[in-house]
């Protein structure tokens, strides 16, 4: 988590396959990925951009989404990003990213203390 908003995304590079995909929706409203990005050294660079440029300074936390671990970004308790991950079975390295950016999507995260 610390590696997407920090900037410094290198670490998190040992943990995606070679052939991973990166898939981001942004919705139009947030300049982001229009098709999805294929393999770990093109992913990296995309991330990285995301990482400098979208996330930078946000608050990340686990959270569970659709009964899977993921992250939610924040920025002054605005939810700014969702990223999802698919995990390889053998290995638990991650195959697939799915980052939501979407505002209308994101605007109906609670950030209740339930």
């Amino acid at each position: 988590m610390s590696a997407l908003t920090s900037g410094n995304i290198e670490s998190f590079v040992d943990l995606i396959t070679e052939d991973v995909m990166l898939i981001v929706d942004g919705g139009g409203k947030v300049f982001t990925l229009i098709h999805p990005i294929y393999s770990k050294k093109h992913v990296f660079v995309n991330l990285h951009a995301m990482a400098l440029n979208i996330f930078l300074e946000s608050k990340a936390q686990l959270v569970k989404i659709n009964g899977q671990h993921g992250i939610l970004l924040t920025k002054e308790d605005i939810p700014t990003g969702v990223i999802c991950f698919d995990w390889e079975p053998q290995t638990t390295m991650i195959q697939g990213i799915f980052i939501i950016v979407n505002p209308d999507k994101l605007k109906h995260i609670c950030l209740c203390d339930n």
